[in-house]
């Protein structure tokens, strides 16, 4: 799902790239946009599931933290320091970025400021989405820290958070508001899809959340497709997730190794690709090449080498390292933890 997810995205940029750099009349292709949201769902789920055996422990909260950290950030500082070095040495090359001390900091450390366009992105337009998983965690770890049922102090934190989003003026300005965002709701949805799910939902009652999310489905797709302003969009991200979830018994044991390696690249891939694939429009345009789903086309396959040679180059190593030089990045002795959703 996290391939899938982050493909989407992939596909809706270089549509982007493609009309920005190379034919202005292409449109772009917004449905993948929601790889992110997706995301999101993913994340909020996989926190509940792969910290069920450190709610409760004194260290519980730094083991989730360090993990979340080695997780994220060395990948993320090294995309943003491609993009950094390439705005310095070819300024021309990048479009839609400021470059000042306040944006490269704030970059860095996870928090928003304003780009070239006025709007609230870091160096890496896509880093935004990062700034809102940083907050998610930071919340979650204080509620392990502080409760036992983090997913529900982290309902209390971010829910009134999203609504304060939905009633703030258009015409506000400032930083902050960047985190009132009914992005949130994905955190949400995504925490209490992994509650419920670690009941173990079977017989009957998996076959009534079929049918309920595939209603959801349906009046989702309709309202999106419409175009008009609805909570249903809210509902087709963790609608796509729990349908996936419910077949994962079926079709898990069937996917190819090359789709999982895709899944364990996706963060590679969705943080490098805004960094290769506006190059590919752009080298056809000086060749005279105008074929904008040739350019859709080789702007994928460049950001999923781009994403593949990241997550065995940079990011895999940076995680072995990491866990076995930091104590918390490792794994707490006694918990018994899930292999592979902690590591994600």
């Amino acid at each position: 799902m996290r391939f899938v997810a982050a493909g989407l995205v992939v596909v809706t940029h270089a549509t982007f790239y493609a009309g920005e750099r190379l034919d202005p009349s292409f449109p772009t292709w917004h449905f993948g946009e929601i790889g992110v949201p997706i995301f999101f769902v993913i994340s909020g789920f996989v926190m509940v599931v792969s910290t069920q055996d450190l709610v409760g422990k004194d260290d519980g909260w730094k083991y989730f933290s360090a993990r979340r950290g080695t997780r994220i950030v060395p990948l993320y500082w090294t995309a943003t320091t491609v993009k950094l070095l390439t705005m310095v040495v070819v300024p021309g090359a990048v479009l839609h970025a400021a470059l000042s001390p306040q944006t490269v900091l704030s970059s860095y450390f996870f928090l928003p400021s304003y780009n070239a366009d006025g709007e609230l992105r870091p160096l890496l337009g896509v880093g935004w989405t990062l700034i809102f998983e940083v907050f998610f965690y930071i919340i979650f770890a204080i509620g392990m820290r502080v409760s036992r049922r983090p997913a529900l102090f982290s309902t209390a934190v971010l829910l009134p958070v999203a609504i304060g989003g939905f009633a703030l003026p258009g015409d506000v300005r400032g930083e902050w508001t960047f985190y009132f965002s009914g992005v949130l709701l994905y955190f949400v949805m995504g925490m209490w899809i992994g509650a419920l799910w670690t009941k173990r939902l079977d017989g009957p009652i998996r076959m009534l959340a079929i049918a309920t999310v595939t209603v959801a489905a349906c009046w989702s797709s309709a309202s999106a497709a419409t175009g008009s302003p609805s909570p249903s969009h809210y509902l087709l991200a963790p609608t796509i997730f729990l349908l996936t979830l419910v077949a994962e018994s079926t079709i898990g044991a069937r996917l190819p190794r090359w789709f999982l390696i895709g899944g364990d690249a996706s963060y590679a891939l969705y943080l490098f690709h805004p960094i290769v694939a506006p190059a590919v429009p752009a080298l056809m345009s000086k060749f005279g090449l105008v074929y904008p789903w040739l350019s859709v086309v080789g702007g994928f396959g460049a950001a999923l080498v781009a994403g593949i040679i990241g997550y065995y180059f940079i990011e895999r190593p940076a995680l072995e390292q990491t866990r076995r030089r930091w104590k918390y990045a490792g794994k707490m002795r006694g918990a018994g933890l899930p292999q592979g959703t902690v590591a994600r």
